[in-house]
């Protein structure tokens, strides 16, 4: 779906998520304890339009886009995250990875977590992917989870 979307700018293309992770154990137990219930689904979904959302065209005139290649990396990031925050202030997950280019950036990635998509039901919904200053990574409204 990068490839159609954001590289060759399809915005017609046909399908409109895509799974790319699975929450971890660690995630899950914390989010139902602080939400005093179950989750319903363990699975992140990334949308076309969340996708379309993030593209490095529109990101690129406030300096927070991630590159076509960052992008891909998505699902390794999500499948082999040390470090996963709860941002209190906004009710998301957010999962960070190296900015390989900008040693005082950094790349995050925002989880809604108990989406409603009206299709599929609930599921953990990826809502933007940006850039922010590595410093961010340090906000007092966030939590570390692990």
């Amino acid at each position: 779906m990068v490839d159609e979307v954001i590289i060759k700018d399809n915005q017609k293309y046909p399908i409109n998520f895509i799974q790319v992770g699975k929450m971890d154990k660690s995630t899950k137990e914390f989010l139902e304890k602080l939400n005093k219930k179950d989750l319903e689904d363990l699975y992140f979904t990334l949308g076309k339009n969340n996708l379309l959302h993030a593209s490095p065209k529109r990101k690129a005139s406030y300096n927070q886009a991630l590159s076509a290649d960052e992008i891909k990396q998505i699902v390794k990031v999500l499948d082999e995250a040390k470090e996963v925050y709860w941002d209190n202030a906004n009710n998301s997950l957010l999962y960070f990875f190296e900015d390989k280019k900008d040693a005082s950036r950094i790349n995050k990635i925002v989880i809604t977590p108990d989406y409603k998509l009206k299709k599929f039901g609930k599921t953990n919904a990826i809502v933007t992917l940006g850039k922010v200053e590595a410093i961010n990574k340090d906000n007092k409204t966030y939590i570390k989870i692990r």
